[in-house]
């Protein structure tokens, strides 16, 4: 087996959690001047969460911070909340994290930092690793321009690049690992829309 030593600058989101640094940046985020973007979250016609997406700019660096939370029965109510941080500097990728908890409890985490030129992955449960991919372009990113052109996202939740395609007039849909399905509609250049198709329940985001 194969054991790669972890560079201390990289940070897995358990230790992210445990410095409380994820309510520092959620802090940050609504103190810096940028753009703030409110989307609904429906299952059928009932609305059952909300995401809010923040983008700002600083110094050179843009970052995004997109928090959802939702109640969704599925066989039982679970209550999701999710969080993703996505930082850029002078155009290139160089951080981001996700985690998602379902009531109170962390389910999954992933984390990608930058370490003398190279990009270090970690997604729970697995042990870090060299990250190949140089994509600089993200589902967080998605939220505010529309991904002309792209073939693959890279996907902050599995850290890996995904398959993206152009299904219509500025509808694209984004095929995850497991062979799920995001398909994202623009409107003028703004994301309206984003349709969730998953085994056990779909979900629509709607922007207010």
């Amino acid at each position: 087996m194969l054991v790669v030593a972890l560079p201390r600058s990289v940070i897995t989101p358990a230790k992210f959690l445990h410095l409380g640094l994820l309510t520092v940046l959620l802090g940050w985020a609504s103190l810096v001047a940028g753009q703030e973007s409110h989307f609904k979250i429906f299952k059928g016609d009932s609305e059952v969460g909300s995401i809010q997406a923040h983008r700002s700019t600083h110094a050179g660096r843009t970052s995004y911070v997109i928090v959802s939370s939702a109640e969704v029965r599925m066989i039982w109510m679970q209550a999701v909340r999710t969080t993703m941080y996505t930082e850029y500097e002078g155009g290139l990728l160089r951080k981001c994290f996700a985690t998602v908890s379902l009531n109170g409890n962390m389910r999954d985490s992933s984390n990608l930092s930058t370490h003398q030129g190279e990009r270090w992955a970690y997604v729970h449960p697995q042990a870090p690793y060299r990250l190949r991919s140089t994509n600089d372009w993200t589902t967080s990113r998605m939220y505010y321009e529309e991904p002309i052109g792209q073939s693959t996202i890279l996907v902050e939740s599995v850290l890996q690049d995904c398959p993206i395609r152009r299904t219509g007039p500025s509808s694209y849909e984004v095929t995850l690992p497991n062979n799920d399905r995001n398909r994202y509609r623009y409107k003028n250049g703004r994301l309206m829309e984003v349709q969730v198709d998953r085994l056990l329940v779909n979900l629509v985001f709607r922007r207010v």
